[in-house]
């Protein structure tokens, strides 16, 4: 009968509890790396996402101006009342302010 030595049985059990404690070390070191590499993908997410914001906000602020002042400056032209004068006294929208609407204004 072959009966392992203690000192052949020791050494076994020794190597397995090496390779317990790398693997386990092997584990854990990518556990602590996955966490931190997903807190620092998070916060640059939120970062990009707070800078899309605050551009699209920035754009719209600029488009509201934009549209502002071309409302002021028909309101200030002259031939706008005359395009669209008659829409207020026939309650009907007349041919000339629905093509001003359209973006082709009829030259008389």
């Amino acid at each position: 009968m072959n009966v392992p030595e203690p000192t052949a049985r020791r050494a076994e059990w020794g190597l397995l509890l090496i390779f317990a404690i790398l693997s386990f070390g092997i584990v854990m070191g990518g556990a602590f790396y996955y966490r931190h590499y997903e807190q620092h993908f998070r916060a640059e997410a939120g970062r990009q996402l707070s800078a899309i914001a605050e551009l699209k906000a920035d754009e719209l602020a600029q488009y509201r101006k934009e549209r502002l002042w071309d409302a002021g400056t028909f309101s200030r032209t002259r031939l706008f009342p005359v395009w669209c004068g008659a829409f207020s006294i026939t309650r009907k929208t007349p041919k000339r302010c629905r093509s001003f609407r359209s973006g082709r204004p009829n030259t008389w």
